[in-house]
């Protein structure tokens, strides 16, 4: 260990008081809780032979970091050393040698944790000190060190050695608030999203060339609009009577009409081609952002809520649409309006071009101390639209329960909670975006107030110029300083189509958990050989649902997976079909480890029946194809048959027809699982999973299609799960998960005569229907 590596010199120098070599040191943690949840550290030190704890007393206060960040209290008060810079001393310290160490134990909580460590000869197990959800990672290095050392005698340092913190952004250090975006709002470059936008347009130029086109078209029809009704009317269609445009005011009229029809012509096409260029950018940034989530892992669709994408994809899409259809017309305008409206003020009348500084030096205050704060209110003001969108999704979705525990009351209080916070931000923004555009105007009027006051009584008192003269003048003025005034609207818009096409393009840029393997394995057909060797997994870091799992399936085998619920079941299976990578160990499929195996072939060769069924929009006939769309009618129907749903759907108004899902035709519980097990019949697959395949049959059409899937199963490797136990006694064998580990493995006779957990399992089942009066 290195000074100042993790630590300060002041920890290192007390590690040295106690004979410890700080370069003997392999890794370092550190807790920073009291088991009365107050603060304090406690560093962990780890070396081949020993594993020790230095607990610390401060000099003075140091301020406390929340996820991160300092509170706001902590802000507020008098400015302390960081914690490497404030000299401590030894409050506690204690050592073990790894001999008499069985393990060092972390009892993972919600937001914080336990650590303990357990002896091998079997005195009490010592809590050592509490930590929070910062400090669990290391922890969990130096815990799995703790087991390699005691298995191996050695330690690969390399195996630990820190990776890039993926949670944090690597400029700022300030953790991501989204943790699956992974974008820091402080450091975002916004003008890397403007680039981006911009490469995507030559595609289709012709609607971007029209519409700068036009755009420069209108402008100039709105130039000319000042001189035609100042100098020419006033100074010569009504007072030059030596001019040819004398007393011709009905030309003029006609002249100022065609040019209002070419302007609102010019207007149209403009608005028109930006709105296909727009539409058409965000159909090709809908279908890149549909195209990863069809790619993502699972882990994406558990860590983001469907309302929150939905919210991004529709509500960013939209303000994408209003910048390029609103702004960018208006913005292309102002630089032309003030360009051209500078050049003719100076023409006309360079004196009064300084009273322009009022406009431009009042818009940079306002932008200076307004910019930010409506950024922040802007990213605030999603989430809180997000929020309001997922309980939306979350009620309608679970209308049915909420109806059964007459909730209807207290949805309706959450919902409302969410949209008066929703209602409150958005009238913030409102409220100051409204705010400065009235002000802005405000001003703009002193300063014509001002070019009349000053410039007006002399300038046309004086003969300097004609009243003609001094009205185009005033309004060349007007154009030129008008887009200055309205520069905000323009720079808060931008900010936030900026803000919503990174969210945009930071979903179309996700990459999977479950990645496909550089070179792939193309297997056509699986034998069925499951090897499974010391499988280690956890949704979540540092909480494990399975430890150390071997197992190995033949060929053919009909295996029953058992166990309580949590037990890990599912996860094992999620694991085979590469839903998750494992975190730890390998599972391989005909010799194949599973990350190497293309996964079209693996879902190809497996098919997976779930006791959750999901029912797609469309007909009963296209559902049970779904998994594949090639196969004919006559096939669809003979799989229907097998899986005893033919004559259900018979019975339907228009039989395989009939429009179902979402909308339509609802079926019951039992009707869609045996739609999925039809679906995985028609595949074929080399690898059968039930995950409780059964659970929503009645006992007569189960035991009906338990003979369809006797017939399924046959000469292929097939994996059940079920609480129904009765329903594996002809496995070939079962496998018993407690606790995250197999505990027995073996045929329901030899387990019933083993009286394990399989055999408490039967009982307390059997037990239960008894109750029940079932026999």
């Amino acid at each position: 260990m290195k000074e100042g590596e993790l630590f300060s010199p002041y920890v290192v120098d007390l590690l040295v008081r106690q004979g410890e070599r700080p370069e003997s040191v392999l890794l370092t943690a550190c807790c920073d809780r009291t088991f009365d949840d107050t603060f304090e550290d406690t560093f962990v030190f780890l070396s081949i032979d020993k594993l020790s704890f230095l607990t610390v007393e401060y000099d003075r206060p140091i301020p406390k970091m929340y996820n991160g960040f300092i509170t706001k209290k902590e802000k507020q008060s008098d400015k302390r050393d960081k914690r490497e810079n404030v000299p401590c001393k030894k409050k506690r310290y204690v050592s073990y040698k790894i001999s008499e160490i069985k393990e060092l134990k972390l009892v993972n909580l919600i937001a914080s944790g336990i650590a303990y460590v357990v002896f091998e000869d079997g005195r009490p197990t010592e809590a050592i000190s509490a930590y929070t959800n910062a400090c669990v990672g290391d922890l969990s290095k130096v815990a799995k060190a703790v087991g390699k050392i005691k298995e191996d005698g050695v330690l690969n340092i390399a195996e630990f050695k820190d990776k890039e913190d993926e949670t944090r952004c690597p400029k700022c250090g300030r953790p991501y608030i989204d943790k699956v975006r992974k974008v820091c709002p402080k450091c975002a470059d916004r003008k890397s999203t403007f680039r981006r936008i911009l490469k995507m347009i030559p595609k289709y130029w012709k609607y971007f060339a029209i519409s700068i086109i036009m755009t420069y078209v209108t402008a100039a029809f709105q130039l000319a609009s000042p001189y035609l009704s100042g100098v020419l009317f006033y100074d010569k269609v009504l007072s030059d009577q030596t001019s040819w445009w004398f007393g011709k005011v009905w030309l003029m009229v006609i002249i100022l009409f065609v040019f209002s029809i070419l302007n609102l012509y010019a207007f149209c096409i403009t608005r028109v081609n930006m709105v296909k260029l727009s539409e058409n950018l965000l159909y090709d940034l809908k279908c890149q952002i549909f195209e990863t989530f069809q790619k993502m892992s699972m882990s994406f669709f558990t860590k983001n809520q469907i309302g929150t994408l939905m919210q991004r994809v529709n509500a960013d899409a939209s303000t994408i649409n209003a910048w390029f259809v609103n702004s960018v017309p208006w913005a292309l305008r102002s630089v032309v309006h003030f360009v051209v409206g500078a050049v003719m003020v100076a023409t006309l009348n360079p004196d009064i071009l300084w009273l322009a500084i009022i406009p431009v030096f009042t818009v940079y205050v306002v932008l200076k101390s307004t910019t930010k704060f409506l950024r922040r209110m802007y990213i605030k003001s999603f989430r809180a639209g997000a929020s309001l969108s997922n309980i939306v999704s979350d009620s309608l979705r679970g209308v049915k329960v909420v109806k059964a525990f007459g909730k209807e009351g207290d949805e309706i209080t959450r919902f409302d909670k969410a949209n008066q916070k929703n209602f409150k931000l958005s009238l913030t923004m409102a409220r100051l975006s409204n705010m400065l555009s009235p002000l802005n105007t405000f001003i703009m009027n002193l300063v014509t107030y001002g070019l009349w006051l000053i410039s007006g009584r002399v300038i046309i008192i004086g003969g300097v110029l004609t009243y003609g003269t001094f009205t185009s003048t005033l309004s060349y003025f007007n154009m030129m300083v008008s887009p200055i005034t309205s520069i905000q609207g323009i720079i808060e818009q931008w900010q936030n189509c900026m803000t919503a096409g990174q969210r945009m393009f930071d979903l179309a840029d996700a990459e999977p958990d479950v990645k496909e393997s550089k070179n792939p394995i193309v297997v056509d057909k699986f034998k069925g050989d499951i090897d499974i060797n010391n499988v280690t997994f956890g949704y979540e870091p540092n909480q494990v649902i399975l430890d150390k799992i071997d197992v190995h399936i033949k060929a053919g085998e009909m295996i029953g997976i058992v166990g309580h619920s949590g037990a890990g079941k599912s996860t094992l299976i999620n694991l085979i079909t590469r839903m998750y990578d494992v975190n730890e160990g390998e599972i391989k499929i005909d010799g194949y480890n599973v990350k190497d195996i293309a996964i079209r072939s693996l879902r190809d060769n497996i098919a997976l029946v779930t006791q959750d069924t999901y029912i797609f929009q469309g007909t009963v006939l296209d559902n049970i194809a779904y998994a594949n769309p090639e196969v004919s009618r006559e096939e669809v129907i003979a799989a229907a048959k097998i899986a005893r749903c033919h004559d259900f759907i018979e019975m339907m108004p228009e039989g395989y027809d009939t429009m179902v899902g979402p909308g339509y035709r609802t079926m019951s519980g039992g009707e869609r699982q045996r739609v999925s097990i039809a679906r995985a019949i028609l595949i074929n697959p080399r690898i059968l999973i039930l995950d409780e395949a059964t659970a929503a049959l009645d006992t007569e059409t189960e035991m009906s299609i338990q003979n369809a899937l006797d017939s399924l199963t046959a000469g292929r490797t097939t994996l059940a799960i079920a609480h129904r136990l009765s329903t594996l006694r002809n496995a070939d064998r079962l496998v018993v998960i407690d606790g995250g580990k197999i505990t027995e493995v073996g045929t329901h006779a030899e387990l019933v005569k083993n009286k394990g957990v399989y055999y408490r399992l039967m009982m307390k089942q059997a037990e239960a229907l008894k109750t029940k009066g079932i026999s």
